[in-house]
């Protein structure tokens, strides 16, 4: 039978973690399972999980350069220079661009925005020549420019200076030469989580643009806290004292000590010298700081002189005595007993952070500023596949949210033209239904097209665009259907399909922008790592794809000395080479890939989260499971097992009856629907089958206004206790 069986992984949860999570969380165990599956270590983790917000999203400050970057935007700004936003064609590349130029439109800059065609992938020095010719004095990369190491020394001799924002993997030895780099994936960045997409990275140097404008930027601010012995205010002294020096939302500096009588006046001094050229945040009713002040005074006879800001400067009245009021001087004494459990550092600490959840929240200017942008952050997030995991869920989770309700007409009009009367905006619709439209336009070099109806203002001419796009998108269906057929025909013709662990094929007189579609979808048929090429002239183009364990960008770093240029992410690649080197890296590759990955890696497998039993199934725990959403790359929809089900009805569904529909049945009372999408062929292998083990999905079916859970099947097998087997 056509259908051949997968390799079924079984995760291994951590069963106490499970259970504290089902405890604490009200969740079933089952869900609680799925969740410590996803590299969750802690409830509170699990919590924000369930939870994601906009307000924990990183300091965009934490990205090094971000500060440069904002330096020299805000001095083109303020000059008035041409300014040029250099991107790439994909949706993240196209949505990395509006971002940013979007946001220096409404700062009053004068900017420019371009889109290589003809030239290829990266930036190329003819154009930054170009843009010279036209004033453009200051050029920042989106999506791209990472290893543009020439270029960025050709900039800076025509006095062009290059800000760098990308996501790609840099060079193994130097950075470009640039006034910023920003790439989280920097050998030496800080920041938390280096799985951007080149879109995040675009809004993260346009937020901290944003927060430049903002009333303590680049300010000193100090938070402090004591803790005191001594039964009333005459003999009280201090025991900790702490403090930390934060500037743009980052700590910088943090002090602790424990004076003692004999170090207590040195440890005061320390203290004054820490917190000098900083403004003290005290809360507006805490008498900590009159008391500090005094007693200084007194061990010193230094003052603090310090200006003071108080949180009511950024909090609501109404919020004014729901927060800080564990500092508050007046309640000292009687809060004492619930504050010994910490010390003086941590709740100086937890100070800043309650003080910065009040800016962001209490910030209407940033607030709309991430409600306009995060729309487009998901879009390229979700198109570029990146792991939905620490920011990225945030991200994709909020720009879900805002993309319902989008004020911008580009998207209006794509989501209103897909949803074709469904009111579900998921990940995997967006993916599914949206990024192939806004991709097809850049395939065929109209990137500038989806641009222009992200950027636009006017409704009349967002759906204008977006004819074209679709147009556009039914030639891409057209030729990749034909081109898919071609490139199978080469790939038995040029490889063993067999034997061969990495297959390489290549093509001429065909037109390119379907090959990486093509040869992800030839991965997804043989489960092994492809390389498609289209010769052109002296040179082919090739489109790379992988499969889970084979990098195929360090593949290609060995064979660096004969390619034109390459690059990418481990899973997929671009690549140029000269039509003389093809059978040498068809040999090099084989060799490597030959070395490399193991025969585990080319069997087809699918992870499993936990078995259930058939009565298990039902609309609570699907409900449980959607809130795990949005589903994606290092966030997968939850696959389960199910062992030695009946089949009471086996039918085929589609047009072309293409598709497979079970009854299944566990002997009991309990019994549930199953699809098995393009499954239909193998309905006549199941007749004579009593009972089968799968491995599926649950989804929400809705039929005449009632909602019942069924499952997916991805993959379906005889159970053991058949005699027989199917072959």
């Amino acid at each position: 039978m056509d259908n051949p069986n997968k390799n079924w992984k079984y995760k291994s949860p951590d069963l106490n973690l499970a259970k504290k999570i089902s405890e604490e969380l009200q969740l079933s165990d089952i869900c609680s399972r799925v969740i410590a599956n996803r590299g969750i270590a802690s409830v509170e983790q699990a919590r924000a999980f369930l939870n994601p917000d906009a307000f924990d999203l990183h300091s965009p400050f934490l990205l090094e350069d971000a500060e440069k970057a904002v330096s020299r935007i805000r001095v083109a700004i303020n000059k008035k220079e041409k300014i040029l936003i250099y991107g790439d064609r994909d949706v993240d590349g196209v949505t990395s661009i509006c971002i940013m130029v979007k946001t220096l439109e409404s700062l009053g800059a004068d900017v420019l925005w371009y889109i290589p065609s003809i030239e290829g992938y990266g930036l190329h020095k003819e154009a930054i020549d170009a843009f010279r010719n036209e004033g453009v004095s200051l050029i920042i990369t989106v999506d791209c420019g990472i290893t543009s190491t020439e270029e960025s020394k050709h900039a800076k001799k025509l006095g062009v200076d290059l800000i760098i924002t990308d996501h790609h993997e840099p060079p193994l030895n130097e950075l470009p030469d640039a006034c910023a780099v920003v790439n989280p994936k920097r050998a030496d960045s800080k920041y938390p989580f280096s799985d951007l997409a080149g879109c995040s990275v675009s809004f993260k140097v346009a937020e901290a643009l944003m927060l430049s404008f903002g009333k303590y930027y680049n300010e000193n601010l100090i938070f402090f806290d004591i803790k005191t012995t001594g039964t009333d205010s005459q003999s009280d002294r201090i025991e900790e004292i702490s403090s930390v020096k934060t500037k743009n939302g980052l700590i910088l500096d943090k002090f602790f000590q424990q004076p003692g009588p004999e170090k207590e006046k040195s440890v005061l001094e320390d203290f004054l010298n820490f917190i000098s050229g900083g403004k003290l945040v005290i809360n507006k009713n805490d008498s900590t700081l009159d008391f500090l002040k005094k007693y200084i005074k007194k061990q010193t006879g230094r003052e603090i002189n310090q200006a003071v800001i108080s949180y009511s400067e950024v909090q609501p009245k109404e919020q004014e005595q729901s927060l800080f009021n564990e500092s508050d001087g007046n309640n000292q004494k009687s809060q004492e007993n619930t504050r010994q459990d910490k010390p003086a550092v941590d709740r100086a600490t937890e100070k800043f952070d309650k003080f910065s959840q009040l800016m962001q929240k209490n910030d209407l200017r940033m607030n709309f500023f991430k409600e306009n942008k995060l729309d487009m952050v998901s879009l390229g997030t979700i198109a570029d596949i990146m792991p939905l995991l620490d920011e990225n869920r945030i991200i994709v989770k909020k720009g879900l949210e805002y993309l319902k309700k989008s004020r911008n007409p580009g998207i209006q009009s794509i989501i209103n033209r897909c949803r074709n009367g469904s009111n579900g905006l998921s990940a995997k619709f967006v993916s599914w239904n949206i990024t192939p439209i806004l991709n097809s336009a850049g395939r065929f070099g109209k990137a500038d097209l989806t641009v222009k109806l992200l950027l636009t203002k006017n409704n009349y001419e967002a759906n204008e665009i977006l004819d074209k796009i679709i147009d556009i998108n039914n030639k891409r269906k057209r030729l990749q259907a034909e081109y898919l057929e071609k490139f199978l025909i080469l790939i038995n013709k040029q490889c063993d399909v067999n034997k061969d662990k990495i297959l390489i094929a290549e093509a001429q007189e065909l037109e390119h922008g379907v090959t990486g579609i093509i040869a992800s979808q030839i991965v997804r048929r043989y489960n092994r790592p492809v390389i498609l090429f289209i010769k052109e002239g002296k040179e082919a183009t090739g489109a790379a794809r992988s499969v889970e364990g084979f990098d195929v960008v360090n593949a290609l770093h060995p064979l660096s000395d004969i390619l034109i240029k390459y690059g990418g992410h481990a899973y997929a690649a671009g690549l140029t080479i000269s039509l003389d080197k093809i059978d040498e890296f068809r040999k090099r590759m084989r060799d490597f890939a030959d070395k490399s990955i193991r025969p585990e890696t080319l069997v087809p497998s699918i992870e499993i989260d936990a078995e259930l039993e058939l009565g298990d199934i039902n609309n609570k725990l699907l409900n449980e499971l959607l809130r795990l959403e949005p589903f994606g790359s290092g966030n997968p929809n939850p696959v389960f097992s199910l062992r030695n089900v009946n089949i009471l009805e086996n039918s085929r569904l589609g047009n072309k009856n293409n598709h497979l529909k079970l009854l299944l049945s566990n002997g009991k009372k309990n019994s549930v629907s199953a699809i098995g999408w393009n499954l239909g062929h193998i309905s006549k292998d199941l007749k004579d089958i009593k009972s089968v083990d799968l491995a599926a999905q649950l989804e929400q079916n809705m039929w005449n206004g009632r909602q019942t859970t069924q499952l997916n099947i991805l993959d379906i097998k005889p159970s053991m206790s058949n005699a027989g087997d199917w072959t």
